[in-house]
């Protein structure tokens, strides 16, 4: 998740900002931008060969916020890195963890479907032993009847 997103720049496009990045560190660039105006864009500079992929499609929602991911940061070894971010209209970036709501939504989908299963279980759990009970006590009454003079 976003949480714990540190501002690259709130006005100036074009401002560039050294990061100390890890391979696998899985960091993402949000982007805050009023509505149709041309795309924002960066790009990355580093040891190796550091590369921008797309994200795919997410979103994060704060109190008075809409966040989008625009990248995500690929680098080949530890290093620092330098990112610069810019657009024509007047934007926000921040890098953050990756995922958002879709993140949220495929980590909800298990913590609803456990339970689920959990209480689906137990019903058949109780089911089983309340027929095989049924059967055992007429068996019982069947056979205290049949040894009655």
């Amino acid at each position: 998740m976003i949480s714990q997103v540190r501002p690259l720049h709130d006005q100036a496009n074009g401002e560039t900002v050294t990061l100390r990045l890890e391979p696998g560190s899985a960091r993402t660039v949000w982007v805050k931008y009023p509505g149709r105006s041309p795309g924002p864009d960066c790009d990355i500079t580093g040891p190796g060969a550091p590369g921008l992929d797309d994200p795919g499609a997410d979103v994060f929602l704060t109190r008075d916020e809409t966040w989008m991911p625009l990248y995500t940061i690929d680098v080949p070894r530890a290093g620092d890195y330098e990112l610069t971010c810019s657009s024509q209209a007047l934007s926000r970036y921040a890098l953050g963890d990756s995922g958002g709501l879709v993140a949220f939504a495929g980590g909800l989908v298990p913590a609803v479907l456990l339970p689920v299963l959990g209480i689906g279980m137990c019903a058949v759990s109780v089911l089983v032993t309340a027929l095989r009970r049924r059967g055992h006590r007429k068996r019982l009454l069947v056979e205290r009847h049949s040894h009655a003079p």
